[in-house]
């Protein structure tokens, strides 16, 4: 990540870094994270929904063991997040992979 880029992550606010990043989000949402992945365009959040500061997003990655065993180097696996509306995601959680959270839902700080 350049000076710029960090620049623009350090001073830009959570709900426009993650629209410049390239999530999808419904309206009336309040982010405190700025931790997105590189494949944000993955995800798609829902309306009403909270997420609470230092919770991470992965969009690949997280079968480093399966890829060892198999000994297959270039294995990885890539899986959309979906955050359905009027949830609420706490401090320090991390959303893998192909993971859907449903509406109406409270995600638990780690």
């Amino acid at each position: 990540m350049n000076i710029v880029n960090k620049l623009i992550k350090l001073f830009m606010s959570p709900m426009r870094y993650a629209k410049r990043c390239g999530v999808k989000f419904g309206e009336d949402c309040w982010f405190s994270t700025k931790n997105w992945p590189t494949e944000a365009y993955l995800i798609e959040i829902g309306s009403h929904v909270r997420i609470a500061g230092n919770t991470t997003f992965y969009t690949h990655g997280g079968i480093s063991t399966i890829r060892k065993y198999y000994n297959v180097p270039k294995l990885d696996r890539f899986g959309k997040i979906k955050v359905g509306d009027y949830t609420s995601i706490g401090e320090n959680c991390i959303i893998n992979p192909g993971v859907t959270i449903g509406k109406c839902c409270i995600v638990g700080g780690g």
